[in-house]
């Protein structure tokens, strides 16, 4: 199972997933748990069910595009948005229903200030989840390509 979210960043789980799942012939399962985002520009006009509507499109579309490449070179690759809610403990009744054997996710490697405001969910899932978990980093070169679609 590999959890996005909708950055960039993100997308760099997809290689090490990819390599796990060629190794062991696993299947990957894309999942984006919904935010709660306000919203900006002409969406202010949708109602609240209507734009809550648009962004599970989005982020639908977000984890098709994701899995597309994958699905060429041969991959089985599930996708699903998960419901509103704590991050933390969405994934992992996720991890549970779709019996992961791993769980592959990007830090944004807070620290300070912002990993106490925002906590981490990395270090949350890893103390909590039933499966092993595969954190990728940034990388420490700012300058490093991040994963691409």
């Amino acid at each position: 199972m590999v959890a996005l979210d909708t950055t960039a960043e993100a997308l760099t789980a997809l290689p090490p997933a990819r390599a796990l799942a060629k190794s062991f012939a696993g299947e990957l399962h894309l999942v984006s748990v919904e935010m709660p985002v306000s919203p900006r520009g002409r969406d202010w006009e949708l109602t609240q069910d209507a734009y809550l509507d648009k962004r599970k499109r989005e982020l639908e579309e977000y984890l098709e595009r994701s899995a597309a490449p994958l699905r060429q070179e041969g991959f089985r690759v599930s996708t699903e948005v998960l419901p509103l809610g704590s991050t933390v403990a969405r994934l992992l009744e996720e991890v549970a229903a779709f019996q992961a054997d791993a769980l592959v996710l990007y830090s944004h490697g807070r620290s300070g200030l912002s990993r106490l405001i925002f906590g981490s969910t990395a270090e949350e899932l890893n103390r909590r989840a039933s499966c092993p978990i595969l954190v990728v980093h940034p990388p420490d070169d700012p300058e490093e390509p991040i994963g691409e679609l």
